[in-house]
């Protein structure tokens, strides 16, 4: 958990709800939670291969929560808004948060446009 530069892992103190959908094998892409391990947000990698968003893109009732593919590059909202993702991510000027550690992150933050940060004067 110390050696995440993102700060993204936490400690699974109880054991898990039930899954949804069984039998869900464990993987890299979707790891099974157990008491007394570490864990991450997978994006909700069992919930993809039925066509459906991640719970947090779905469940974003302001829309501002894309999901994309660089293969197609295509992004989607819970609200039904498609983008083109390439040029969604350069017209918005897009980052990622510590892009310099060399880790690759595939998530990208797109800051407000106009609003103040409440960063002071």
């Amino acid at each position: 958990m110390a050696a995440c530069p993102y700060e993204a892992r936490y400690f699974n103190w109880t054991e898990p709800l039930p899954p949804k959908r069984l039998p869900m094998a464990s993987s890299p892409e979707m790891p099974v939670a157990r008491k007394g391990t570490v864990g991450k947000c997978v994006f909700c990698a069992d919930r993809l291969p039925q066509g459906e968003l991640p719970a947090c893109v779905s469940g974003c009732s302001m829309g501002v929560l894309y999901i994309g593919d660089f293969v197609t590059d295509i992004a989607v909202n819970g609200l039904g808004t498609t983008v083109v993702l390439s040029e969604f991510l350069h017209v918005n000027d897009a980052v990622r948060y510590k892009e310099e550690l060399g880790t690759n992150p595939r998530v990208y933050y797109i800051a407000g446009h106009g609003q103040d940060l409440g960063g002071g004067e």
